[in-house]
């Protein structure tokens, strides 16, 4: 049988129909108990059910990487992975792109929820660790472009570069786009493929979604999302809302979620002891820094298990 039918087969049983209407009723165990090897298939299954996001957290790197192969073949739906940055908490250097990309194609999911469905999302500590951009920025530098509508070319590709976008000759990869003429070629985190918009004059005559590979047009669209791009742990100039994120008032992924979503724990005391780590880690790198004359700031650029701990409060959370 194959492993999704046996999701099927767990969804369909009592007992998992009764803990589903528990936790739509916010009435459901804070902790299930279940075996390591079980974990997956009851989430699977619950997602099934519940068709509600679902943030699963690991305890690791490496676990989150192995939850996420084994989902795909469990869940409806391939899962989304919000990665770890490249980079330590105090780097001065940009995450690279492809992360950033992962990152802002999570967010987008979760700010953009009617369009997006009901994903299961795999991350680790050291992915919730590293701070977002505030969920209101997110929205409020979020345009949509939709067909037959007038469109300020210039001032649009400007809005581009402060929410993090980059000019390139080829659109080929999340966060980019070009301007050959009147056409414009765009790959918002908020789409699975990239666009193309063709202009008349100032309009927006086409939009249709293209293969990166083959650079061919597809399928028609009514608009087209453009999203911001995660870039609130890389120090970007301000974006064009003016609400520029600081580690004072930092934002976390859970920020995203609304009273619908479900934060699902693999194992408590190893989250937390992961979390603890990387934390004690983070403040060796921090006193390194202080010592060679490096300026450190005031604020930990990253989020506390304590704060965290906090943040979970808001949401329905169980632990598997």
């Amino acid at each position: 049988m194959p492993l999704r039918g046996l999701t099927e087969v767990i969804a369909d049983a009592p007992v998992l129909e009764a803990l589903a209407a528990e936790i739509r009723s916010g009435q459901a165990p804070v902790s299930l108990g279940l075996p390591r090897a079980a974990r997956l298939f009851v989430l699977a299954a619950l997602h099934r059910r519940l068709q509600r996001p679902i943030i699963y957290v690991t305890s690791s790197v490496e676990s989150s990487r192995i939850a996420t192969d084994a989902l795909s073949n469990l869940a409806d739906a391939p899962p989304l992975r919000f990665a770890e940055p490249n980079t330590a908490f105090y780097d001065s250097v940009a995450p690279v792109r492809e992360v950033i990309a992962q990152r802002s194609v999570v967010l987008a999911t979760l700010s953009l929820r009617a369009d997006h469905g009901s994903p299961i999302i795999v991350t680790s500590p050291r992915a919730l660790m590293h701070p977002v951009l505030p969920s209101a920025t997110f929205a409020l530098n979020t345009r949509v472009i939709r067909r037959d509508a007038a469109i300020n070319l210039e001032g649009t590709l400007e809005h581009w570069v402060k929410i993090g976008y980059e000019v390139e000759p080829v659109v080929e990869r999340i966060g980019a786009f070009s301007r050959r003429g009147g056409i414009v070629d765009v790959w918002s985190p908020a789409h699975p493929l990239p666009v193309r918009i063709e202009l008349f004059g100032n309009t927006a005559d086409s939009i249709r979604a293209f293969d990166p590979g083959t650079q061919r047009s597809s399928e028609a669209l009514a608009q087209v999302v453009i999203a911001p791009l995660d870039v609130a742990e890389i120090g970007n100039p301000q974006l064009g809302s003016g609400h520029q994120p600081s580690r004072a008032n930092r934002s976390s992924l859970l920020d995203y979620l609304d009273d619908r979503a479900l934060l699902a724990i693999d194992d408590e005391e190893e989250l937390r002891e992961a979390w603890r780590a990387l934390e004690e880690k983070a403040r060796r790198e921090r006193e390194t820094l202080a010592e060679s004359g490096m300026p450190v700031d005031a604020h930990a650029p990253y989020i506390s298990w304590d704060e965290f701990a906090a943040a979970r409060d808001r949401v329905q959370t169980l632990v598997l």
